[in-house]
């Protein structure tokens, strides 16, 4: 009973020298009143000042400002975030970088893996991939010449182009021979404020049976084309850095901790 008494007691000591109830809030000064009545002023951290960029140069502009402070940036394909912590203040401003939509399509046509008809090709080359076929020669053209036929033969051999169906039927692709069976294209990775475009191979294997397509891009080309991207925009980062003579400025590669 002694010992509650005393626990009791102790607890009481140090409720009276802790200050009680949020007054009232200015910036992050936190006015407390303690159970004498007495204002006390706890001092916070500073508040964080959160801007926008639109372009490489502008987050690099927005990091060298002189202050005194720790200064650093931190970039991956999600974009580049400026760290700054002065004495009075911190300061966190980004650059948002979003997918593309032909990438946001290449990322699509690998999760669904799905096969397409002629003209549904046709359709995502000539429309969503329209400024990406820099490397891929007359492809659109042999695509349209392509015709598929069906004739009776005895062949049971199974080739490209040609497909046996038990002994008496075979279909055939008329114009397949100009179809590469690798196709590489040229696709802008970022929607916006930052330009990166990455080679994408992708293999274009019809299916002689349906009349379809399979357009997939191969292992591993999206994490390369993104690899490449990134490159690009540390790249970039350190340019600006160089010319507004702020080298000394930290750049790192990953997500900022906080």
């Amino acid at each position: 009973m002694l010992n509650d008494l005393l626990e009791a007691i102790v607890k009481l000591a140090n409720r009276a020298n802790a200050p009680t109830g949020i007054v009232r809030k200015r910036g992050e000064d936190y006015f407390v009143r303690n159970e004498n009545g007495k204002i006390v002023t706890l001092e916070g951290e500073p508040p964080i000042a959160n801007k926008t960029a639109f372009s490489v140069a502008d987050i690099v502009s927005m990091c060298i400002v002189e202050d005194g402070g720790h200064r650093e940036l931190v970039y991956s394909r999600r974009g580049v975030v400026s760290l700054r912590n002065g004495t009075d203040h911190r300061e966190r401003d980004t650059l948002h970088l979003m997918p593309s939509p032909q990438m946001q399509a290449v990322a699509e046509l690998q999760a669904k893996a799905q096969a397409m008809d002629q003209r549904a090709l046709l359709w995502a080359l000539r429309h969503t991939f329209r400024d990406c076929l820099g490397k891929a020669g007359n492809l659109v053209d042999s695509l349209r010449k392509m015709q598929w036929t069906a004739s009776s033969t005895t062949d049971a051999a199974v080739f490209r182009g040609k497909q046996s169906y038990g002994s008496a039927i075979a279909s055939e692709v008329k114009g397949i021979e100009n179809v590469p069976e690798y196709v590489t294209l040229q696709i802008p990775m970022f929607a916006a404020y930052f330009r990166s475009v990455q080679d994408v191979e992708f293999i274009l294997d019809p299916d002689e049976g349906t009349k379809t397509f399979k357009f997939l891009p191969v292992p591993g080309a999206i994490e390369s084309a993104w690899a490449g991207a990134e490159d690009d925009l540390g790249a970039a980062i350190h340019a600006n850095l160089r010319t507004q003579g702020a080298e000394s400025v930290a750049v790192y590669f990953g997500e900022p901790e906080s």
